[in-house]
């Protein structure tokens, strides 16, 4: 029972991590955005702790000259890789160093993105997803939970 409970219960937040994805996409899909040229300029590594142990993650970190200022703004996609040596390293396509197309929301400069459609659609596909799985879980934990009730 408590299985269920819990298929029920991860399922609802599934849903709501999806629907605010669903709905940070198309809140920024109405902004007002500029295209500027950036840099990669570095990588901010983090400590990600899990259940199985850690990993480490880095994060492009872009600069960018807007409205009179030179502004930086992370990547909203972390990742990482093994080298030949087994260190770990960037995983991201982006070296330091590496000119990129940025799109500046014009109420928010200091957030910027990748004018690439993943990068731009992220928020839209990850909503997808975890509302899908959500809805999933919450109807099989539903349906379960009415059969061994009745």
């Amino acid at each position: 029972m408590a299985a269920i409970l819990y298929l029920i219960l991860f399922g609802a937040v599934a849903l709501s991590i999806g629907y605010k994805g669903l709905k940070t996409y198309l809140f920024n899909r109405k902004l007002d955005y500029v295209i500027v040229r950036g840099k990669v300029v570095e990588y901010e590594k983090s400590i990600k702790k899990r259940r199985k142990g850690t990993s480490i993650v880095y994060t492009p970190i872009f600069e960018y000259y807007y409205d009179g200022q030179i502004r930086r703004a992370k990547h909203i996609i972390s990742s990482s890789k093994f080298n030949k040596k087994l260190e770990v390293v960037p995983g991201s396509k982006f070296e330091v160093g590496d000119e990129v197309e940025l799109r500046v929301y014009v109420n928010a400069p200091d957030y910027a993105v990748v004018n690439t459609n993943s990068s731009v659609k992220f928020s839209l596909y990850m909503g997808a997803i975890a509302t899908l799985a959500g809805l999933l879980m919450l109807a099989e934990g539903v349906y379960l939970f009415v059969t061994k009730i009745i």
